[in-house]
Parts: C-alpha cells; structure tokens; sequence
C-alpha cells in the first residue's frame, strides 16, 4: 500500500471519528441538557474510546462548538452557493439560515437552558456569518479596515437578532416576518458604501 493511500485513511478515520462524536452528543442532547452528558457517554454512544475523543476535542463544550461551527458553515454553503456580493436577497438568506439553525438548536436541545449555550454557539456562528460578510464586503470600493468592521457588525447584529428570535418560543412570527423586520436596518448601514 502507498504512503498516499494510508494518509488517505487515517484521514477518513479522523474524519468518521469526529462525525461519529458529534452525532453522538447531538443525540444525546435531545434527551439532557449539556452540563449532565459526560465524555463517557458521549464515547459509549459514538462508539469510540476516551483517547479518541481527546485527541480531537479538549472538552464536551468544544465538541458542541465545533458541531455548531460545522453546521452553519455547511448550512451557509448550501443555502448560500455562489452568492458572492452583498445584496439585500443575499442577506435575507444569511439571515435565514441563521435563524433557522438558532430554532432547530433550540428546538433540538429542549433540557438545555439555551442561555447557557448561547455563548457556545455565538462564536461559532459569528465566525461562520462573518467570514461570508467579509467576503462580500472585499468586493466593495472601501479599505480592508472597513470591510472588516463592517462585517463585525453586520455578523453580531445578525447573531443577536436570530438569537433573540429564537428563543422567543411564544413568538409566532415566521422567519421571512423577521428578516425582513431586520434588513431595512442593515442595509441602511451598509448602504453608503456602495458598490
């Protein structure tokens, strides 16, 4: 066997290995909350030993980041494509992806008060909404300072907005309601810039 070949599965392993521990606490979560799941629960129900899991995770917190982390990068690929400008269609579908993910978290993790992942989850998120921002904001005629910072702020308003909305369970409002409640305010902000 090549040195390629055997590269190529230790990759898959590690690739399948983390599949399966996010699985695993995702499952897990849908019966309680974070705080009560213990790493060994999660590697019993992954199917995989404790070295496992610490050789790609510091802690169940990181593993729930990184599950979040790799959904919305996923969720925004997808529902997103070759979208590459910042446009007030584009937004909206941002804006919906991300609310969308903040209900089915919410709605996937009911014993977990989600003021207490609410910081997990907002890293992820930001990161994830501002890298797509920021992408869109280079093809504008300003400086990389502002593109940057305007990416920032386009990120934590719309992190804040969809956290705030999904949390409102009693909230009957459908989520194109609530985008377009929120784009007139970014794109006002945006909006001197240009293209």
């Amino acid at each position: 066997m090549s040195e390629n070949t055997s590269e190529e599965s230790i990759d898959l392993r590690i690739k399948r290995s983390r599949k399966h521990l996010i699985e695993a606490l995702l499952m897990l979560m849908q019966d309680q909350p974070l705080q009560k799941i213990s790493v060994r629960d999660i590697t019993d129900e992954a199917m995989v030993n404790r070295s496992t899991f610490y050789a790609h995770f510091t802690d169940k917190y990181d593993l729930f980041k990184t599950a979040i982390g790799q959904r919305m990068r996923q969720d925004l690929v997808t529902g997103l494509g070759d979208s590459t400008g910042f446009t007030e269609t584009n937004l909206r579908t941002l804006i919906l992806i991300s609310g969308n993910l903040m209900v089915k978290i919410s709605q996937d993790c009911q014993p977990t008060s989600m003021s207490e992942l609410i910081p997990l989850i907002m890293t992820e998120m930001q990161n994830s909404i501002h890298e797509v921002v920021l992408a869109w904001m280079n093809k504008l005629n300003i400086s990389k300072a502002e593109a940057s910072t305007l990416a920032m702020f386009i990120a934590g308003a719309v992190f804040g907005a969809v956290a705030l909305w999904g949390q409102q369970s009693d909230s009957k409002q459908r989520s194109d309601e609530f985008a377009n409640q929120i784009i007139p305010l970014l794109m006002v902000g945006v909006g001197q810039y240009g293209e």
